[in-house]
């Protein structure tokens, strides 16, 4: 019986049902920052379910023609509601053209002129302001509260849930709470009433698109999609239901799927119009990419490289690090600076060598984060043109970049990894991960924290009875650093790491990366990476930082204060298609990058 109930239960809001027409569909987006990261939101929600959006619409002129999320922006003003239609997210707004119509409508089966809400908190407010805007009369509230009932909320009466107990089976009930499952059995016990109707709040989950087995899409890495296959031909080797799922998401996203790959004869055949072959045969094609969703993933990752195959520019694993080829790395954590990774030598953590080491080679020691970080794109770092670049003399390049640092965790590394290798010359090249530290406990990395706090869940319960100190002890609160922001910080790491240097016999340069968000000149591409980017983050934080981090670094005066750092925030103003994303650049930046630094230190 209790299931039946519940199955009587309905959805207030239901989706739309033209979204199942065939119109041009398009989700409506403004200059407010709310209303991009709910457009974003929408778009993952109906890409979960299969629906096909040909696009975003704004009137806001500077994003017209820009693409995000491999999508195109067109103008609302010049779409025609005969062809088009226009969803807007937000709820609480009114569609503010003709031709926008709501995501969510009321459902068809709630007809009735009365209806009484159970919640009298922020859902039912909502639920309020929705009905009585359609014109459609509230009752009454019913809530649990007692310190509620007896006053009005919005000119209409607060009851208690014995109010249950003296309304007819027949009477409209809207349940306004998140927790709907529990409220709903509390109201069935009282009376049961045949239309029951539930409305529960949808929090942002803007970053995610659809999960399976082992898959995770997120919005932010359709922009990576594109850096790392773009117009090419796209194959999934594997034919699972995630397999099948994940070639469906990349069709809705326009990118050109072509088929199946797999090892076994009974796989052959078609799926869903799309042909499914033996995977030697992508050989014969030109222009392919290749997506791996297998439940043997590195077997097939050995097969495509004896074909010659290179991971991360003909193929890559399913999941968020399209393009990098951070998971076929030996990632490990590390005790001092949380994380790390073992190079291909396995002669150092978190070190790649450029040349021989010959000892009388000049050697450079190389300090940065992903920017730098050897282990992460198949194509060149800039250490990696510096070292081949480098005139007249042998000289081995130590990159001890690793993704993930800031100046803190690069100042230990110098300290413990660095000096015994005595360099002649230590360069740091970093800035952006600064930006994003806590000022008051900079030294508290991110990864070390992680560990600590499965730590303490997982420890016994006498471990904890004996040695209650440790017992869920934040480690960050009674620190005694203390800065007054984060430039602070990374400018008293930088004079330590030069004092230190120095005083070892070593020349010491400072470079300030170049960021997106700061790039005076940005592309329509560019824009679009900044758009997929915010809707990732849920802000534009990380921009409004890039950029105040370059009018920062000049009020300060700090190319003039210190001989050894140096801005390079403005190399990339005037030139194209360099940007993977807000930070990362392709191997052409990369080139630009060490010729930059190679002007400054010799």
């Amino acid at each position: 019986m209790a299931n039946q109930k519940q199955e009587e239960l309905q959805e207030l809001l239901v989706w739309n049902p033209l979204l199942y027409s065939k119109r041009k569909k398009y989700i409506w987006y403004d200059r407010e920052m709310e209303q991009r990261l709910q457009s974003a939101y929408l778009f993952g929600r109906l890409l979960q379910m299969n629906v096909y959006i040909d696009g975003f619409a704004t009137d806001y002129e500077p994003d017209v023609d820009v693409w995000m999320y491999h999508k195109p922006i067109v103008n609302i003003r010049e779409l025609s509601a005969e062809e088009a239609v226009v969803f807007i997210a937000a709820e609480h707004k009114r569609p503010p053209y003709a031709i926008c119509e709501e995501i969510k409508v009321l459902n068809s089966a709630l007809q009735t002129d009365h209806v009484t809400i159970y919640g009298a908190g922020a859902n039912g407010d909502f639920v309020w302001k929705y009905l009585t805007e359609r014109g459609i009369s509230i009752d009454q509230y019913i809530d649990q509260d007692a310190l509620k009932t007896g006053k009005k909320k919005n000119g209409v009466f607060i009851c208690g849930v014995n109010r249950l107990d003296q309304m007819s089976q027949t009477d409209v009930i809207v349940e306004a709470l998140n927790q709907y499952e529990q409220a709903d059995q509390l109201i069935c016990r009282h009376n049961h009433f045949k239309n029951r109707f539930f409305y529960k709040y949808e929090s942002n989950q803007i970053s995610a698109i659809f999960y399976g087995s082992k898959l995770l899409f997120r919005t932010y890495v359709i922009s990576l999609m594109n850096v790392a296959f773009g117009s090419k031909n796209i194959y999934v080797y594997g034919t699972s239901l995630t397999a099948q799922d994940y070639a469906k998401k990349l069709q809705l996203l326009d990118f050109n799927f072509r088929g199946f790959l797999c090892d076994y004869e009974a796989e052959m055949g078609f799926i869903t119009d799309y042909p499914v072959k033996y995977v030697e045969e992508i050989l014969y094609e030109d222009d392919y990419f290749v997506m791996v969703e297998t439940e043997n993933e590195y077997e097939a990752i050995d097969k495509l490289e004896s074909f010659g195959l290179k991971y991360a520019i003909d193929f890559s694993l399913v999941g968020p690090a399209v393009g990098s080829i951070w998971d076929r790395r030996c990632n490990l954590l590390d005790v001092n600076l949380g994380c790390t990774y073992r190079s291909k030598d396995d002669k150092f953590s978190g070190i790649t060598v450029y040349g021989n080491e010959n000892k009388e080679d000049y050697k450079i020691a190389v300090l940065g984060e992903s920017t730098t970080d050897a282990g992460l794109y198949p194509f060149k770092t800039w250490t990696e043109f510096l070292y081949e670049c480098w005139p007249d003399r042998a000289v081995t390049v130590y990159n001890a970049g690793v993704a993930g640092y800031n100046s803190a965790q690069q100042l230990i590394k110098l300290i413990r990894d660095i000096l015994p290798l005595k360099p002649d010359m230590l360069i740091v090249y970093g800035g952006y991960n600064d930006t994003h530290i806590n000022p008051k406990a900079p030294f508290a990395f991110d990864y070390v924290k992680r560990i600590f706090e499965f730590a303490n869940q997982n420890m016994e319960n006498q471990w904890k009875k004996e040695y209650d100190g440790l017992a869920g002890a934040d480690c960050t609160e009674k620190v005694i650093y203390s800065a007054s922001d984060c430039m602070d910080v990374w400018i008293s790491n930088v004079e330590l790491m030069h004092t230190i240097a120095i005083s070892k016999g070593i020349k010491f340069y400072d470079f300030m990366q170049p960021m997106l968000g700061n790039k005076r000149n940005k592309t329509k591409e560019e824009v679009g990476l900044l758009l997929s980017a915010t809707a990732y983050y849920g802000n534009d934080t990380y921009m409004r930082i890039a950029e105040q981090f370059r009018e920062e670094v000049r009020s300060r005066r700090i190319e003039e204060e210190y001989d050894y750092i140096f801005d390079l925030s403005h190399i990339f103003d005037d030139v194209e298609d360099v940007y993977m994303d807000e930070i990362h650049v392709k191997e052409k930046g990369n080139e630009i990058i060490a010729h930059e630094i190679l002007q400054r230190i010799l």
